[in-house]
């Protein structure tokens, strides 16, 4: 697309109150110049005919694992295996066949396999050879790998939620401590060109779903290396996605010299629901001895919270279950009583099961909820729900209250927390709005803000992306359907083109 480009006969949907549609678009060197619905039109370098096709702002994905969807979309695939045999096959057949001397395996679910449970380090080393080949749980809060691997986590024997047999490790993380040194020890020795190209392979695939901008969620607390957001930081305009780095790191000092404006992103308060370790006021309803769990004290909390506030950076923690949710609210709360209200747009990430207090609580503290609409979609599926079997019915129909939520003035940015689920805001969106759960269904409207206008807001953006205005940056996708008139169909909606900066960087391969 050249400096002057135009895009006429669109269904031009804005998200900007005052002015809500149009039938053209005027693009100059990357910004958008004009919105019209007549038929004058401006004089441009470059035409395109959108054929009545629809125009939204460009998806904005907030919370995304880059690393390890970079690793994601090279690694074997383990949805589909029905037991450890499946798992094992996949594995020696990619072992066998590939030159990487690192295997990565994603998408596991043990409840999936016949025999419940991970495949152990014995069972990885008949197959992998001399392969270094780490696994990683489907909601990436656990993995297992081979001895060649094991060797090189350099996880010590104290921390929690290491699996063993007659006192042996087999290889198995459960626990989010273990879990996360272990995959930055894995991580600190790959070569920072793998990094970049991991960070391409991503650009593209968001492209294609329509995903303009990325809240990228990388780095780690210990051991320390931070080349993954470094690398992104550098190549940052070789990327045709606009990325905005959260540094996953306590030490506010070290996102400071990266010149971030912001700190923190998915630091586990708690863990998963599908492994115990979400933290709950009340116990699980499957296992009445457990209650998850909380990984750091309140006086840590509240000096990672009180030092970003102090420094005037925004923060961001994974907070999912309502014990977790009540340890950082009330964190944040304490520390803008302390040091006054800055609006600095604090976030807490996930959200899934608060109380009413604490949705109140967020709302009258300004918090940017980043929450997961794709969730409920994938396990809280009527009649086979693992939300059900977990918490109980009750508990079940309180997680992810989007509507609830937004009735009470609450901001919910959205994300897919990739890779635990794909990047396709389409079918976020369409679990929103045709959500069973009156708790979660929300307009056609309220849906898309989640992924343009709040998301936008929620990187202090608001400016200059996240919808369809004069003088903002030229982010756009269209489809080949208006969600508004095939809103029972959403996620079977198509992208038909991406386009940042006013430049199409994904087009729709013509059959």
């Amino acid at each position: 697309m050249n400096k002057r480009s135009l895009l006429k006969n669109g269904n031009i949907i804005t998200l900007d109150p005052e002015n809500e549609s149009g039938k053209w678009i005027f693009i100059e060197n990357g910004k958008i110049s004009a919105i019209g619905n007549g038929d004058s039109l401006p004089d441009s370098d470059s035409v395109i005919d959108l054929e009545g096709k629809t125009v939204l702002p460009g998806f904005i994905d907030c919370h995304v694992h880059t690393t390890f969807t970079g690793m994601y979309l090279s690694s074997v695939k383990l949805a589909q295996a029905k037991s450890i045999n499946d798992v094992l096959d996949l594995i020696e057949e990619r072992c066998a066949t590939s030159n990487e001397e690192y295997i990565f395996g994603m998408d596991i679910t043990p409840e999936n396999l016949k025999e419940k449970r991970m495949p152990t380090r014995w069972e990885l080393d008949k197959i992998t050879g001399d392969k270094i080949v780490m696994i990683h749980h489907k909601v990436l809060h656990g993995s297992t790998c081979n001895t060649m691997a094991w060797e090189k986590l350099q996880v010590t024997s104290e921390m929690p939620g290491i699996e063993k047999i007659d006192g042996k490790p087999t290889g198995v993380l459960t626990d989010d401590i273990p879990y996360g040194f272990a995959c930055l020890s894995i991580m600190s020795q790959l070569e920072d060109e793998l990094w970049s190209s991991n960070l391409k392979n991503l650009s593209q695939y968001a492209l294609q779903k329509g995903v303009t901008s990325i809240h990228a969620l990388s780095g780690g607390t210990e051991p320390k290396d931070h080349r993954d957001v470094k690398v992104l930081i550098a190549d940052e305009k070789k990327f045709p996605v606009h990325y905005i780095p959260y540094l996953e790191d306590f030490d506010v000092n070290e996102a400071k010299k990266l010149g971030l404006p912001r700190v923190g992103g998915c630091l586990c308060l708690d863990g998963s629901r599908m492994l115990h370790t979400l933290a709950l006021l009340e116990p699980y309803t499957d296992k009445p001895e457990l209650k998850g769990q909380l990984y750091f004290t309140d006086n840590e909390v509240y000096n990672f919270v009180s030092t970003a506030h102090k420094e005037g950076m925004q923060c961001a923690m994974h907070a999912s279950g309502d014990r977790a949710i009540e340890q950082l609210i009330c964190t944040i709360y304490r520390v803008i009583k302390e040091q006054g209200d800055k609006k600095l747009r604090h976030r807490i990430e996930h959200f899934s099961l608060p109380t009413n207090r604490q949705i109140e609580l967020a709302v009258e503290l300004g918090i940017v909820l980043s929450m997961q609409p794709s969730f409920p979609y994938y396990w809280d599926v009527p009649g086979e729900s693992l939300y059900v079997k977990y918490y109980g019915r009750e508990r079940a129909n309180h997680f992810e209250p989007f509507a609830h939520i937004i009735e009470k003035g609450g901001l919910i940015c959205a994300g897919s927390d990739s890779p635990v689920t794909e990047i396709d805001p389409l079918l976020g969106i369409h679990s929103c709005v045709n959500s069973p759960n009156p708790m979660r269904r929300i307009s056609v409207t309220e849906a898309l803000k989640m992924y343009t206008v709040n998301a936008a807001w929620a990187a202090n953006e608001e400016n200059i992306r996240g919808n369809i205005k004069e003088n903002k940056i030229a982010d756009l996708v269209v489809l080949n359907k208006n969600p508004y008139n095939d809103s029972k169909n959403i996620k079977d909606i198509k992208i038909e083109m991406t386009i940042t900066d006013g430049i199409i960087r994904w087009l729709q391969p013509k059959k």
